[in-house]
């Protein structure tokens, strides 16, 4: 039965992505919800890789210690390095705040943005049965600080630092780039040695996100209340503030949105209302749909894609 249950969850996952959550309803029916929990995280959490040898990689660097133990995070770096600072990329995995880990990054490629002259971080997060909202968003404005403390050690470029998320990572950097500034998310992980620092973003890739938690409805519901500690409708203003949507402003990262239309997990109407509500307030938003695309695969990683995304975090990371 188990091996059952986990071949049905691997079906249900591409790139490292959770998608339970478009038949979530189904499999609640044939396992409890902490089996479908953990088989979830069997897929969604590999081991690390080894490294082209281009690249240089630093990896569980403890950048924060919290009530509920250490966050670390993976430092990819071109083994060959320029004099100049490197412009920083932060990657933010998915797995429905409830599993996923920052190797995630190797299964999308994403440890390869180093050849295009770009550190890569892949950090980490509390997950929801660890610590519920906003522990999430504290630890990654925390990881925007910790480098920001450490550009001097690294030779980072402090002034040129962007997000990239997959699913519940979109979710993430997406409110990222509508709080810059905002003291209510800022948090305090990482204690005394991070603060003073900003975690403000320069630019931002949200890979099929959620945008506004109280609208989310269907099987993703018990993943929002996992999040939230409790029902969305008892929790709605904390759900609010959970929401990119409910922050978006003029003062928003310049934000590059990509979804699949056929996306069941993480509805694309929750992309192009958050999309819609930018254009109004006259942020730098751009929405690319994925035509055939679901919540994830191969379609988010063809050649054309990927030159899309770099060249976006090029015009908003890269002097000229």
């Amino acid at each position: 039965m188990k091996k059952a249950l986990l071949a049905f969850v691997a079906i249900l996952v591409v790139g490292g992505l959770i998608l339970v959550l478009a038949n979530g309803a189904r499999l609640t029916q044939i396992a409890p919800q902490w089996v479908i929990i953990q088989l979830a995280r069997q897929v969604a959490e590999p081991g690390p890789f080894d490294v082209p040898l281009d690249i240089k990689v630093e990896r569980d660097v403890v950048f924060a210690e919290t009530d509920d133990g250490p966050l670390a995070l993976d430092i990819y770096t071109p083994k060959i390095r320029p004099a100049e600072r490197l412009p920083v990329i932060v990657f933010v995995f998915g797995g429905g705040w409830f599993a996923g880990n920052k190797y995630q990054i190797q299964r999308v490629e994403g440890h390869l943005w180093t050849r295009h002259g770009y550190a890569v971080i892949a950090t980490s997060y509390r997950l929801s049965q660890v610590a519920t909202f906003p522990a999430q968003i504290h630890d990654v404005k925390a990881t925007i600080r910790w480098i920001r403390a450490n550009a001097d050690k690294y030779n980072f470029d402090k002034n040129s630092i962007g997000a990239w998320g997959l699913s519940a990572g979109g979710h993430l950097v997406a409110l990222l780039a509508t709080t810059n500034g905002n003291r209510e998310l800022e948090g305090d992980t990482g204690g005394p040695a991070l603060r003073g620092y900003s975690s403000d973003i320069q630019a931002v890739l949200d890979f099929y996100g959620v945008a506004d938690l109280p609208s989310l409805t269907g099987p993703g519901e018990w993943m929002t209340e996992m999040l939230l500690g409790g029902r969305v409708s008892e929790r709605n203003v904390l759900a609010r503030l959970a929401s990119p949507e409910t922050h978006a402003s003029a003062q928003t990262a310049p934000l590059l949105i990509v979804h699949g239309d056929k996306d069941e997990t993480a509805p694309i109407e929750q992309n192009a209302r958050f999309h819609d509500r930018l254009q109004a307030v006259k942020a730098n938003s751009t929405l690319h749909i994925i035509a055939g695309a679901g919540h994830g695969g191969e379609e988010f990683r063809t050649p054309a894609v990927r030159k899309m995304l770099i060249d976006f975090f090029d015009e908003h990371l890269k002097s000229d």
